[in-house]
């Protein structure tokens, strides 16, 4: 199997678009919790405006909280729509494609492995299911987040807002090269994982003949080996997600100093009134975490990528009506 064969076939897909009304359902609910999510700052303004102004401001702070309920209740039900619509992929995709691996040609089937079959409609739609629910979701909801807020910042200051992307663009360069790299690093991790398997599988097939010819340690040896293969490939994932974190974490650290450092400066010069500058600076918080988890999520989205493209695969076995 390869990665050209699997570009021609779109099995995933096809049962992505089956479960079509769930996630529209929770892409929905994401979307009214952003909408709650950027009107958060706006009310902050207006609460500290009106206390400055000595007006009542018990009705800011109601619609204040019932914002924060509401945006629970709704990132709370979009989680279960997106979770079952996963779960349901995944029961679709393993009951598809065990079916095609039941029915498929006998000769080709043997030229497979056995344990790399395993690991693909086991292990390969479990990080399937990741991918392509909840890891998307969190990319194009928090992304909308992100996307919001900047265009509220530009509202509110261009100049900090300039400041602010200047310093986030320099972090978010090296994170794409770390996911273009992401990507190509765990697709060899899942083809090590699935050849560990594939050997372990046919030693305890042949575990009889194993004993009775004395091969315990020249298997154990081969095993080894396969794990050791698995093991630095696995490595290598976790190093490039390990600098995930990291390499965005700078680009936000020198934001936030030069924000708050040139903002403050600009509040006592009168160039930006005080809510104003809390409303910016409540945007620019509210963007940190969204625009991490985009990264992370781009990360775990690429490797469950992997395992779709793997999981794909199995949909273009020769089956036996196709070789009278």
């Amino acid at each position: 199997m390869t990665a050209t064969t699997a570009a021609s076939g779109g099995a995933v897909r096809n049962l992505t678009r089956g479960q079509w009304r769930l996630l529209l359902g929770g892409t929905a609910l994401g979307l009214l919790g952003v909408v709650c999510t950027l009107a958060q700052p706006v009310l902050l303004a207006d609460l500290i405006r009106a206390a400055g102004d000595h007006r009542p401001v018990a009705g800011v702070v109601v619609a204040l909280v019932v914002l924060f309920l509401l945006d629970a209740v709704l990132s709370a039900a979009q989680g279960c729509l997106i979770g079952r619509a996963g779960e349901n992929i995944v029961r679709d995709a393993r009951v598809l494609l065990s079916g095609k691996v039941l029915r498929a040609d006998r000769a080709h089937l043997d030229t497979l492995r056995q344990g790399d079959l395993h690991t693909r409609l086991v292990a390969d739609t479990s990080l399937m299911k990741i991918a392509l629910t909840q890891s998307l979701a969190q990319i194009v909801l928090n992304g909308l987040i992100v996307v919001g807020a900047v265009v509220m910042m530009a509202f509110t200051d261009i100049w900090l807002l300039l400041i602010a992307v200047g310093c986030l663009g320099f972090a978010g360069t090296g994170s794409v090269w770390l996911a273009r790299a992401l990507r190509r690093a765990a697709l060899a991790n899942r083809e090590d994982i699935g050849d560990f398997g594939a050997d372990l599988q046919r030693v305890l097939t042949a575990l009889t003949t194993v004993k009775a010819a004395n091969a315990e340690g020249r298997e154990q040896h081969r095993l080894a080996e396969s794990a050791d293969r698995a093991r630095v490939s696995g490595n290598r994932v976790t190093v490039l997600n390990a600098l995930f974190t990291p390499a965005l974490n700078v680009g936000l650290q020198a934001s936030l100093a030069a924000v708050m450092g040139i903002g403050m400066a600009r509040v006592v010069g009168g160039s930006i009134s005080l809510a104003d500058f809390s409303a910016f600076a409540m945007y620019l918080f509210y963007l940190v975490s969204p625009l991490v988890l985009v990264f992370l999520s781009i990360g775990t989205y690429l490797q469950g990528r992997a395992a779709v493209q793997r999981v794909d695969e199995l949909d273009t076995l020769p089956q036996e009506d196709e070789h009278p």
